[in-house]
């Protein structure tokens, strides 16, 4: 198995740039809260091991709910994503926290990937898996119980491909650039939280749960029918999405599949999204291909697709949490 977040490139696949890329959204102090929500202050006296620290050099936290809402508020979720590094490599400047989920990936493959192969120019720091509970304030189980609608209509039905809470994990990996490595190579430090999960049921227990916003969703090859993943899943990752009270993210990361609104991979909400950059991408297994880097219309005041008027990003995010 190749390296996951190998900044190798085949043909056709230019390096990444990062200098016009827009200011990033991760930079923004998470926002206060007066008083935790109901589900937080239950999620809170539900128990779970460990306390709360943060990680020396301060760039983020792990073991306890209120560290894992600042890790989560602004980080990139990549669903279904074995173990690609692309939105590493790629948007690795705009974002150091990424939220990998994917039911396939063996504890021991992502150990190993990460422990021993790394990143090109990195040096692995610590991994180390997490207590779910201590975590996000559930168990896999509850997990389960909470999204049996699309945990059931995953195509395989028995072990070793199918989602049973007892093989999930959840992990930490943490990553330094190593000196003599330039500032354009990526960022100094990143962090991969991964999840061995289905993607729709990670994210209502993550972030509809805290009640925060993705700063970037990646949707690349989601891996529908003899991938592994049931035939509506971007509709229902879709409707989550946009139901998640805190709003959907400023940016969108996707192939060219995704940008193709007759494709199986398409997600709905990207057509409120305008590309901001695009690379050509040669994957090893899929050949030649694109990958683009999408910003919410809204933000810009931009007019939506549909004729409607403009507005700010504000009041957009009021009209589809409270509706129209």
């Amino acid at each position: 198995m190749s390296a996951p977040c190998g900044y190798s490139r085949g043909r056709n696949e230019s390096p990444p740039a990062f200098d016009r890329l827009p200011k990033p959204p991760c930079s923004r102090q998470p926002r206060a809260r007066e008083q935790p929500t109901t589900r937080r202050a239950q999620a809170k006296t539900s128990g779970g091991r460990g306390a709360p620290h943060i990680h020396a050099d301060g760039l983020s936290i792990h073991g306890g709910l209120e560290m894992m809402d600042q890790f989560l508020n602004g980080s990139v979720f990549y669903p279904c994503s074995g173990l690609d590094g692309a939105p590493i490599k790629y948007v690795g400047k705009l974002f150091q926290r990424f939220f990998y989920a994917d039911y396939f990936i063996p504890k021991s493959d992502f150990m190993w990937d990460f422990k021993y192969f790394g990143c090109r120019g990195y040096t692995t720091s610590s991994v180390e898996e997490l207590d779910v509970r201590a975590a996000f304030g559930c168990s896999w189980e509850e997990i389960a119980r909470n999204s049996a609608d699309t945990i059931e209509k995953l195509p395989f039905k028995s072990p070793p491909f199918k989602w049973i809470p007892e093989d999930a994990f959840l992990a930490l990996a943490r990553f330094e650039r190593i000196p003599g490595y330039p500032e354009d190579h990526g960022p100094e430090r990143f962090e991969v939280l991964y999840a061995k999960c289905e993607a729709v049921a990670i994210f209502r227990a993550t972030f509809s749960r805290f009640g925060v916003a993705p700063g970037c969703l990646a949707n690349i090859r989601p891996g529908l029918g003899f991938g592994g993943n049931f035939r509506d899943y971007t509709e229902q990752l879709d409707r989550v999405v946009r139901e998640n009270p805190a709003g959907t993210p400023e940016f969108l990361l996707y192939d060219h599949l995704g940008a193709e609104p007759r494709s199986g991979g398409y997600l709905p909400i990207t057509s409120g999204y305008r590309k901001i950059r695009r690379w050509a991408r040669y994957h090893p297994d899929f050949g030649p291909g694109e990958l683009y880097l999408a910003q919410d219309r809204w933000r810009h005041g931009e007019r939506a697709t549909d004729g409607a008027s403009a507005e700010n990003g504000e009041d957009r995010r009021k009209r589809h949490v409270e509706g129209p």
